[in-house]
């Protein structure tokens, strides 16, 4: 994993004009233990990789953007590429800044430490802008928190004017900013009001020396400030997945899960006619490609069957996540409490916690460990599940009511709890369902 530049620590920090800040915001964060576990295979995505490293080294002249917006649905790899592109920009020097969005993950998902984040690793890239933020920052306290000055005008007190301070020493090469995940952040009006406030920046100050790399889903929010304006080159990610990679990264997975088990390790199994099957059962997800090879190699004591024996039913499925999520949750329909705790998980609008899920459904917490021991596959399960781990359903299986709804309102009768068994009964159910599955609370109205 990439480190984070090792520069002197500037008097900045050491007179705490500025806060420091975690790395769980950056694109060094230990992805092993905080999501989104994203690294590009390798031999993967290197043309679309070379494509936005490209675009990062054009001309600062007038006609070039300074904004590219890498988009498309969630399970195409904007994430991996994300790292990918800030690890390689930090070895050479030109990564500004990274924040890595993260819904449900406290301040990865809020702005309240947004720009204070880029601000520290600022001068840590740049030393020179050190004395020059710590000045700002003395004659001006209200300008480090949110609270008391408006974003933009945060980012651009803090940030832009700094580097405008330095532009001189950065001769025509443009620094870096990496933005991944925007859209899971809770502040849409805010990151809207952001991106507003920048195209307008930028249209004012065309050799502007910063360049800005974001990568979302398309939100509307989002949609609306960056899709039509001339400070933005747009990057359709779907247009850009190929099944080659696909059959790679496929290929990659299954030699590390096949390795120490009883299976033939000449790369005989699965065939390679089964392996373009599973290919093209993919569809282009790199999130379904890691779902399934979850489920094909999981342990035998959940159902009896080999991976072997698990292949022919994965490829009879339909290619699409519901069949899945159907297979993956039927075995354990019969556990204690299983509609209970699955039913609170998908209503959560943020990630609850083993001991929060058990307190809420009056149970002990063994009893919530037991059932998602079982479901790694499909929901956001730390590898050391505790009490106070929070788990939910990833974004990317917001979906997952629509076809368990039924399932689940079919068995209101056999849940334990009072609350659960009116809620999934009552209209305010399907009110849940929604702000659910556009991840934002109900503010109490319809339109």
């Amino acid at each position: 994993m990439e480190e984070v530049h090792t520069h002197s620590q500037p008097s900045l920090h050491s007179t705490s004009s500025l806060p420091s800040t975690p790395s769980l915001m950056l694109h060094t964060l230990g992805i092993s233990s905080s999501p989104p576990n994203s690294r590009c295979f390798p031999k993967t995505r290197e043309k679309v990789i070379g494509m936005v490293l490209g675009w990062s080294k054009g001309d600062l002249g007038e006609a070039n953007p300074h904004i590219l917006w890498i988009y498309g649905y969630a399970g195409c790899g904007k994430s991996a590429i994300s790292q990918a592109v800030a690890e390689q920009l930090a070895q050479d020097g030109r990564l500004a800044a990274s924040f890595f969005f993260f819904r449900g993950s406290g301040d990865r998902s809020r702005i309240v430490r947004f720009v204070n984040t880029l601000v520290y690793q600022l001068t840590r890239t740049e030393p020179k802008t050190a004395a020059i933020i710590e000045d700002v920052a003395k004659a001006d306290r209200g300008l480090l928190s949110v609270s008391t000055t408006a974003l933009f005008a945060q980012f651009q007190s803090l940030f832009l004017e700094p580097i405008i301070a330095i532009s001189g020493s950065l001769v025509r090469r443009p620094l870096i900013v990496v933005l991944d995940g925007v859209d899971e952040c809770e502040d849409k009006e805010e990151v809207a009001a952001l991106f507003e406030n920048l195209v307008a920046f930028l249209d004012d100050n065309p050799l502007f020396p910063l360049r800005f790399v974001i990568t979302s889903r398309v939100e509307d929010h989002l949609h609306r400030e960056l899709h039509a304006s001339s400070q933005v080159h747009l990057l359709n990610l779907v247009d850009h997945t190929s099944n080659n990679d696909i059959k790679i990264a496929l290929d990659a997975s299954i030699a590390k899960e096949t390795r120490g088990r009883a299976i033939p390790g000449d790369g005989s199994w699965p065939s390679q006619w089964d392996r373009h099957r599973l290919v093209e059962h993919i569809g282009g997800s790199y999130i379904f490609m890691t779902t399934i090879i979850k489920l094909l190699f999981a342990p035998s004591a959940k159902d009896g069957l080999t991976p072997m024996e698990r292949l022919p039913k994965i490829l009879e499925t339909k290619p699409d996540f519901d069949d899945l999520y159907r297979d993956i949750l039927e075995p354990s329909l019969h556990f204690p409490f299983f509609i209970d705790i699955v039913s609170t998980i998908a209503l959560a609008y943020e990630p609850l916690s083993i001991a929060q899920i058990a307190e809420l459904l009056e149970i002990k917490t063994f009893n919530v460990t037991n059932v998602l021991v079982n479901l790694h596959a499909i929901m956001q399960v730390p590898e050391t599940i505790g009490p106070r781990s929070p788990s939910g359903i990833p974004h990317y299986a917001t979906f997952l009511p629509r076809r368990c709804e039924q399932d689940l309102s079919s068995q209101v009768q056999h849940t334990t709890s009072p609350w659960l068994r009116w809620l999934l009964a009552s209209p305010l159910h399907l009110v849940l369902r929604l702000s659910t599955i556009f991840a934002g609370p109900w503010d109490g109205s319809f339109v």
